[in-house]
């Protein structure tokens, strides 16, 4: 093979490092976003009523948007 075929073959393998660490790298980031996007079970949890409240009901709700609930 002449030179300048073993210089554009060592061009191109660069190329191809270079793309594939930028993907690696994308990977990375999606997986790191999907992980903080996971879903999370919903909790009910009581509300602890206060003394002398007549208020005696109620909880608290996490890991959901309820500003947000749509028909399913």
């Amino acid at each position: 093979m002449p030179l300048r075929g073993y210089i554009r073959h060592a061009q191109l393998q660069a190329q191809f490092l270079e793309e594939h660490k930028a993907h690696k790298t994308s990977q990375r980031n999606l997986t790191s976003k999907a992980e903080k996007m996971a879903i999370k079970p919903i909790t009910v949890e009581p509300i602890t009523v206060p003394e002398g409240s007549g208020i005696n009901f109620g909880a608290q709700i996490s890991n959901v948007d309820i500003e947000n609930l749509t028909g399913g």
